[in-house]
């Protein structure tokens, strides 16, 4: 029986969301790059799964090119391509679908970080805005959490006896991860100004003013108006995450710790933060190293 490319999609990205358990975000990124495929194949007069073939995938992401998407976007567009087709050809016959298509290279960018000197200036200039945004920032550097993780927080998962919170990371995978003396501090100050209903396990650590759950959206706002105040510019909430693990590296050398704390699935992932490191090192090098800025004579 004929399928339909959107009938697909629509059955792809509930697999996605619910059997996968993949973030709302990825979901929204696979489903965009599978409505642009959506629109080209119309263009092309096709509509059902099985006339999809290698040349129309291929014509689709040279378009996409040719309108300026990046190639990190055009990558990423084939990778919800070849998931959405292994998937209907898991349901149909079971085998995946062999394609030759190589994406394009993408070009490896390190991590932006601040110094912890301008860490600390951005965790004094919270305490200006709330006691709440004092408290995220202190968890998201103390702890490494993705914002994500931070609003879906419950008071379930803080456990302030062994200093350990219980993060809800990427397709529901669960993590332990230490909590620092100064994020437990400033948690268990902000968690006490409210009132005890608004404490039990199922709620929410970090309320809006309307008293539900904050959105990753509130909290990027927050962050960003701290710019004003410490004049460091691009200030975001996966900022903070990237400088905990490139500090804990610095000081420890630590890689498969960081991984654990970070909840990353391979340590290739987190050895990006090794360069970082390399960086901070050859900075060092130059201004301590009693040869490092001797000029040779000709």
């Amino acid at each position: 029986m004929p399928i339909l490319i959107s009938k697909a999609i629509k059955n792809y990205l509930q697999h996605l969301e619910f059997d996968r358990c993949y973030s709302k975000h990825t979901v929204l990124n696979y489903g965009y790059d599978l409505a642009q495929f959506l629109e080209y194949a119309g263009s092309q007069k096709v509509s059902e799964m099985s006339e999809i073939t290698e040349a129309l995938v291929e014509m689709w992401l040279a378009s996409r090119f040719e309108l300026g998407a990046q190639p990190r976007t055009v990558k990423r567009s084939l990778a919800s391509m070849r998931g959405l087709v292994n998937y209907h050809s898991a349901l149909q016959n079971g085998k995946p679908v062999r394609w030759d298509i190589r994406g394009p290279k993408v070009r490896q960018t390190l991590p932006n970080t601040l110094s912890i000197e301008e860490v600390s200036a951005v965790i004094e200039a919270s305490k200006s805005l709330s006691l709440r945004e004092h408290a995220i920032i202190e968890l998201m550097y103390g702890s490494g959490l993705r914002v994500s993780e931070v609003v879906s927080l419950k008071i379930q998962d803080l456990d302030f006896e062994q200093s350990l919170v219980r993060v809800h990371g990427k397709r529901n995978k669960e993590r332990l991860v230490p909590i620092g003396k100064l994020s437990k501090e400033v948690l268990c100050r902000y968690l006490a100004m409210r009132p005890e209903s608004k404490r039990i396990g199922s709620s929410p650590v970090f309320l809006s003013k309307f008293e539900k759950a904050l959105t990753t959206r509130a909290v990027q706002y927050h962050i960003k108006s701290l710019t004003a105040l410490t004049g460091i510019p691009r200030l975001h909430p996966h900022l903070f995450r990237h400088c905990c693990a490139s500090h804990l590296l610095e000081s420890s050398g630590e890689l498969r710790m960081v991984q654990e704390l970070l909840g990353h699935e391979s340590i290739v992932t987190t050895q990006i933060y090794t360069h970082l490191d390399y960086q901070h090192l050859a900075k060092v090098y130059d201004k301590t190293h009693p040869r490092s800025n001797i000029k040779l004579n000709n």
